[in-house]
């Protein structure tokens, strides 16, 4: 019991540690990606934003702290000589994996339950909050504030009417495509005043207007510009039918549903499925992971740990491309084709233990 506490007391520690690391490294990129989408609708849609995206990461943020931890643990023991002092005990090393397991277990569950009934609400309120606060923006233009940032359209001005908060002075615009691949314009004017056509257009009359678009350039002393309103706020959010939009208990009732095609069966087990194979990346890191630790322990454990994100990233992208092209393709059944990853590193952890126990 003592060496389960022991066990247990540093793989948590390391967890807590690995999984705060992580979140602080990925902050600065989380906000500037909400910044991007959604910075110029103001502070308070930001920091509302922000956590919208780091509820979609959770689930794979969780694991790989885990991976870490574990690594952690396991190469502190073969480091510090305590796996050998545990196998002159007479303490099977099998044993070893018991407090890993338990983390695991409980670790697994959470993420299911995250995975399977919360995270997809809050990733289809992603969609929905970031089109919501671009149109805000857009019919109450935040007074005092002289510069609209909306991607594809970006406005500065020297000041704003003190008596119509829809007019600027002295502008400069600049605005391109979506993708920022398309045609798009550079002007100057004297006066910019803004009107929106709900869901047509947004329309921006200037005055005295000088405008650069590719190589030609044009003077327009009243010119009006019809931006589309799709391309500043993006498509409207479909409905929330799709399976990556719907709780696992959702997507089970829908099953039910005779009137449902077979695309659309296979596409609800598949994501049952593909939610059930990510809970169980925990144990597949705790295969993997144990043996790492111990086989590549070294003073800093800086080979383990870079073998350990190398394992992630490798489960990452085949899990969320091999599977689902398997299951598209009807290559194998959709209750089959998220875990073939699995199985396939499963098996991998499983040879890697049994090599480091034998040793």
């Amino acid at each position: 019991m003592t060496l389960f506490l022991y066990i247990l007391r540093l793989m948590t520690q390391s967890f807590a540690f690995a999984v705060g690391g992580i979140l602080f490294i990925l902050l600065p990129a989380v906000t500037v990606s909400a910044v991007h989408k959604v910075g110029g609708a103001g502070v308070l849609a930001l920091l509302n934003y922000i956590p919208l995206l780091f509820i979609d990461m959770v689930p794979y943020v969780l694991p790989l702290g885990f991976l870490l931890a574990v690594v952690a643990t396991y190469g502190r023991l073969a480091a510090d000589n305590e796996l050998t002092a545990v196998r002159m005990a007479g303490i099977h090393p099998v044993r070893l994996l018991i407090p890993g397991l338990l983390v695991a277990g409980l670790l697994a569950l959470g993420t299911n339950w995250m995975a399977a009934e919360l995270a997809p609400i809050w990733k289809y309120n992603q969609r929905v909050f970031k089109r919501q606060a671009v149109e805000g923006l857009l019919r109450r233009l935040n007074p005092g504030r002289s510069e609209i940032d909306l991607g594809s359209f970006y406005l500065n001005a020297h000041h704003r009417d003190p008596y119509n908060d829809r007019i600027f002075y002295d502008v400069n615009i600049a605005y391109t495509d979506r993708d920022g691949d398309g045609p798009g314009f550079w002007m100057v004017a004297d006066v910019a005043e803004f009107k929106t056509e709900e869901e047509k257009d947004l329309v921006v009359k200037l005055k005295n207007a000088r405008i650069i678009k590719g190589d030609e350039k044009y003077m327009n002393e009243d010119p009006t510009i019809r931006l589309p309103y799709a391309d500043l706020v993006g498509k409207p959010p479909k409905a929330r039918t799709r399976p990556k939009y719907l709780r696992s208990s959702e997507l089970r009732a829908d099953l039910k549903n005779e009137e449902l095609d077979d695309e659309g069966r296979r596409a609800n087990i598949y994501e049952i499925h593909r939610r059930y194979a990510l809970s169980f990346t925990y144990i597949l890191f705790l295969l993997l992971g144990m043996p790492t630790g111990i086989l590549l322990r070294s003073g800093t454990q800086l080979g383990a740990f870079a073998a350990a994100v190398g394992y992630a990233i490798v489960y990452y992208v085949l899990s969320l491309q091999l599977g689902r092209q398997l299951s598209a393709s009807g290559v194998l059944p959709p209750f089959v084709s998220p875990w073939v990853v699995n199985l396939l590193g499963t098996a991998i952890g499983l040879w890697m233990s049994r090599k480091v126990i034998r040793k």
